[in-house]
């Protein structure tokens, strides 16, 4: 069941609860002011308020069961790891070769103005790289298959 489908069921439920808790109170105060006005017998419960009260502890139940779900249910787009698979090994072999080359050179010269081989490719690396640690952050993916 998709995330938003299980918050809107429980705001529905938890406001479905607040009106039943209204009638629940309303049907109170009815039979306080009856009871002022009439000496009726005080110890019996109306069967409304027995069901109602019902009601109202199992929508507050159900509420709660949809809001455990919605905060313990994260889906997870499969297209988008497919998406960054594909990116890394077909579209970035070529990048990442180049990226490889100027850290290789840096670290042999120890200076970044002293590289002669283009930056381009590292900095593509990185963007990907921020790209995918921005959506494993944001929920979008997983961080197990982040690191995969």
């Amino acid at each position: 069941m998709p995330n938003w489908l299980v918050d809107a069921l429980g705001a529905i439920l938890n406001g479905l609860a607040l009106i039943v808790l209204g009638i629940w109170t309303a049907v109170l105060s009815a039979r306080e002011a009856g009871k002022r006005s009439s000496s009726g017998d005080s110890h019996k419960i109306p069967s409304i308020h027995v069901v109602l009260l019902g009601i109202l502890i199992g929508l507050i139940a159900v509420s709660l069961v949809f809001q455990l779900v919605a905060a313990h249910h994260q889906v997870y787009d499969t297209d988008l790891a497919r998406y960054y698979e594909d990116k890394f090994n077909k579209d970035m072999t070529q990048k990442r070769y180049h990226a490889a080359l100027a850290l290789k050179e840096y670290y042999q010269k120890g200076s970044w103005s002293s590289v002669t081989n283009s930056t381009t490719g590292l900095d593509y690396v990185l963007g990907f790289f921020e790209d995918l640690g921005y959506d494993e952050q944001h929920g979008r993916i997983s961080p197990q298959v982040a690191h995969q």
